[in-house]
């Protein structure tokens, strides 16, 4: 089946690789025998509608070795992390509309 017919959507992420090796940024469900591969968000943004707000780094790594964001991460968060649902906030014990990139490790 495809990400389309499951329902899929992905939106508000931060995509990082240490350089633009691998070249695979993103593989899709198509339905078909073979994903659909993607070497960019924007490619993948122009083609699935997905990703709106996502974000591509190629480059330093965006967390440290505990997975804890860098300024590399915490400098886009506002605009590519989606606010949290009041939902999911209170399963969290977070604040709804909040937004953050990574786990949360506190």
């Amino acid at each position: 089946r495809s990400a389309t017919t499951m329902g899929i959507t992905t939106d508000g992420n931060l995509y990082n690789r240490p350089a633009a090796a691998p070249n695979w940024l993103m593989v899709w469900a198509s339905g078909l025998t073979n994903p659909y591969v993607y070497t960019s968000v924007a490619s993948f943004r122009a083609a699935s509608g997905q990703e709106t707000h996502g974000y591509e780094y190629s480059g330093a790594a965006v967390v440290d070795g505990a997975g804890v964001p860098n300024s590399i991460a915490t400098s886009v968060e506002a605009q590519v992390a989606q606010p949290l649902s009041s939902s999911l906030a209170g399963l969290l014990g977070r604040t709804a509309g909040e937004r953050h990139l990574g786990a949360w490790l506190t």
